[in-house]
């Protein structure tokens, strides 16, 4: 939108893509609920696996590529 600000009426936003999985979903959850644990227990805990596992959940639910992944991967760092 004009001025760089985001506009999140249905218009605009009604196409993406929502994939619908309840196995994948009931995963991701688990995952969370896993992470949160952790975190409350020790507010430094490593939690990088559990959150690496989530992000191969989601990719797998949008078919994501290799090299696609690898986009992602790289220009989060």
């Amino acid at each position: 939108m004009r001025g760089g600000w985001y506009s999140f009426e249905s218009r605009f936003i009604k196409n993406i893509p929502i994939p619908h999985s309840i196995e994948e979903h009931e995963q991701i959850e688990a995952l969370v609920t896993q992470i949160l644990a952790q975190k409350r227990a020790a507010p430094t805990a490593d939690t990088g696996a559990l959150e690496a596992e989530i992000g191969r959940l989601v990719y797998g639910l949008y078919g994501l590529t290799k090299e696609e992944i690898d986009i992602i991967e790289n220009s989060t760092r």
